[in-house]
C-alpha cells in the first residue's frame, strides 16, 4: 500500500484542527463560565457553612469587646482565628480554580475584596490574641465595610452561593 500524500493546504488545516482539539476545543483550555461558576459556588457553599456560625459568634462577642467587657478579647481570639482559617481556605480554593478565558478582571473584582476581608480578619485575630482590642474592633469594622463589595462583585459576575459568602457580615 502506498503512503498517503497530503497537499500543503490540507496538511495545514489538519494541523490547525489537531492543535485546537488538543488545546481544549478553542477555549484556551479553560472552563466555560457556567462550569467555573458551578465549581466556585460549590466552594463558597462549603465555606459559608463553616464561616456563618463563626461570624454570628464574632458579631455577638464584638459587643463585649466594644463595651470593654473583661475577657472579651480572649474569647474572640480563637473565633477570629478559626474564621480567618476558614475564609483563607475558601479563598485559596477559589484562586486555584481555572478561570474562563477573558473573565479574569471580573473574577478578580470579587476575589480582591474577599482577600482583603481574609487579611483583616487575620489581623484582627492577631490583635485580639495580643490584647489590642481597639485595633481588632477597627479591623472588624473594616471587614463590615468591605463585605458589601464582595457581595456586589459576586452578584455582578453571576455567582449564586459566592454572592452570599459574606452576607452574614452585613446582615
Amino acid at each position: 500500500m502506498a503512503p498517503i500524500v497530503i497537499a500543503g493546504a490540507t496538511a495545514a488545516v489538519i494541523a490547525i484542527v489537531l492543535v485546537i482539539v488538543l488545546s481544549g476545543g478553542g477555549h484556551g483550555g479553560g472552563p466555560t463560565k457556567a462550569q467555573y461558576l458551578a465549581k466556585a459556588d460549590a466552594v463558597c457553599r462549603t465555606t459559608a457553612a463553616r464561616i456563618n456560625p463563626l461570624i454570628a459568634s464574632a458579631k455577638s462577642g464584638a459587643v463585649g469587646l466594644v463595651t470593654g467587657s473583661p475577657g472579651a478579647a480572649a474569647q474572640l481570639a480563637p473565633i477570629f482565628k478559626k474564621l480567618q482559617s476558614a475564609t483563607a481556605g475558601g479563598l485559596a480554593q477559589l484562586q486555584a480554580l481555572k478561570q474562563p478565558s477573558g473573565d479574569h478582571a471580573a473574577i478578580e473584582a470579587f476575589l480582591m475584596p474577599l482577600a482583603a476581608v481574609v487579611t483583616a480578619v487575620g489581623d484582627a485575630a492577631a490583635d485580639l490574641r495580643d490584647g489590642n482590642s481597639a485595633k481588632a474592633v477597627q479591623l472588624f469594622e473594616q471587614t463590615l465595610s468591605i463585605a458589601p463589595q464582595v457581595t456586589s462583585a459576586a452578584q455582578a459576575y453571576g455567582y449564586t452561593q459566592c454572592s452570599q459568602l459574606v452576607a452574614a457580615l452585613h446582615a
